[in-house]
């Protein structure tokens, strides 16, 4: 897992001056700072041509592979701090798949990432398939089936019927993670 630099903003919106027709809002960059974010969304309220402005909502965002509308900034920050430590492409390829970021179950999960999709993602499925179904084989035996084999069909077989790797993908980089753990 690489550390990288991270680049997430949200688009937050006043919600009483949409409500009046009036576009009020703010991009703001997010931080692994909860306290922070939340000061700066009450600053952009505190600006609105709207009297009473309260509430707010994310209308757009980039970084993040998706947000609710109505996000926990709380767990907005948590996520960033997540990139810090696992990288922002890994944390959203994982969200990207399984949905709520869970530390524990990433950790089990990430097998790691391959530049060339198709072949990498081929190669890791054969190797995989070699060691869980061939091991009692001779050598020969194994490059007999080996030639007769289509390595295309194995891959699409282990990810789609068995669900034992997944591969996400963001910027021509695939991120391998196991299913089962």
């Amino acid at each position: 897992m690489t550390t990288q630099t991270h680049t997430g903003r949200i688009y937050v919106a006043c919600l009483a001056s949409y409500n009046a027709g009036i576009l009020h809002g703010e991009w703001i960059e997010v931080t692994e700072f909860a306290d922070d974010l939340k000061a700066r969304v009450q600053a952009m309220l505190d600006r609105s041509p709207e009297p009473y402005a309260e509430e707010w909502a994310i209308h757009d965002h980039e970084g993040f592979d998706r947000l609710s509308e109505y996000e926990d900034l709380d767990d907005l920050a948590e996520r960033v701090g997540y990139w810090e430590q696992y990288g922002q492409d890994e944390v959203e390829a994982y969200i990207s798949h399984f949905g709520d970021f869970d530390e524990d179950k990433f950790q089990d999960r990430y097998c790691g990432t391959c530049e060339n999709y198709h072949n990498a993602q081929r190669r890791w499925a054969c190797d995989r398939f070699n060691e869980l179904d061939l091991c009692h084989f001779t050598d020969d035996q194994k490059a007999t089936f080996w030639n007769y084999a289509d390595e295309d069909h194995i891959l699409r077989e282990m990810e789609h019927y068995t669900s034992f790797i997944s591969c996400v993908t963001n910027n021509h980089t695939c991120y391998i993670f196991d299913n089962y753990c």
